[in-house]
């Protein structure tokens, strides 16, 4: 066995608690539940079903690193009944708070994990406390502003709007963003920047005012292709 010592002191460094306790190594062996692959290609997220757990039947999160084939953080853990398969999605890395998130559908509950700070920041039920009828599809929106819930038995989705913090909101979190875990997963052209109202290119040829760059980038390209397409068929285009 292993020794541990506990120290617990309150927030004036006062020594609380003092324990020392053994504990046990056990190997467990563990079902590979799901898997899915990040944005970028560099991580592999898997959920591991340990029936045989101390403390009960559990789903396990890990993250490997695909170049170096080695665990990172985050590892945690969901009780788990094994009966339902679970689904996993990623979402993209948020340029703030500069992080992704994993997005995790067991026993009809959908768990929001951030793999910036390696904690479970939310937790939906769309279903209420019902075990029945079963959701079986999970997926995100590309800009990670969305996700889906899918029930087959009663040809349903659901779908729910993510709030991510926008403008001046995110003054706070520029401070602390490089603390994120996840600061270097993907380059800055990578992140998702949202629709923030200070990343704007003024008034453009096309007669619009405070756009948005990836929206005005839009509309110019189809633009375009309205051009070339009104200049072989001799069509006019109309505005």
């Amino acid at each position: 066995g292993t020794d541990f010592i506990t120290v617990t002191r309150d927030h004036e460094g006062v020594l609380l608690r003092h324990t020392t306790s053994r504990h046990r190594w056990q190997q467990l062996r563990g079902e590979l539940a799901a898997a899915a692959v990040s944005p970028s290609g560099k991580e592999l997220v898997t959920l591991v079903f340990f029936r045989g757990a101390s403390d009960g039947p559990q789903l396990r999160l890990q993250l490997l690193e695909l170049k170096s084939l080695s665990w990172l953080t985050p590892t945690l853990s969901f009780a788990f009944t094994g009966k339902l398969a679970p689904l996993v999605a990623f979402g993209p890395v948020m340029d703030v708070p500069a992080t992704d998130y994993l997005f995790v559908l067991a026993q009809n509950v959908v768990r929001v994990v951030s793999l910036g700070s390696a904690t479970l920041v939310h937790a939906v039920r769309p279903l209420g406390s019902a075990a029945s009828p079963t959701l079986d599809s999970l997926a995100v929106s590309g800009d990670g502003a969305h996700f889906a819930v899918g029930c087959s038995q009663r040809a349903a989705v659901y779908l729910y709007a993510l709030l991510h913090p926008v403008g001046v909101e995110t003054r706070p979190l520029l401070a602390v963003r490089s603390g994120s875990m996840r600061y270097q997963a993907v380059s800055i052209e990578q992140r998702v920047r949202g629709i923030d109202r200070e990343w704007q290119l003024g008034t453009e040829s096309l007669g619009y005012s405070g756009v948005h760059v990836e929206r005005f980038m839009k509309r110019a390209v189809l633009h375009v292709v309205e051009m070339a397409i009104a200049a072989a068929t001799g069509d006019e285009i109309v505005s």
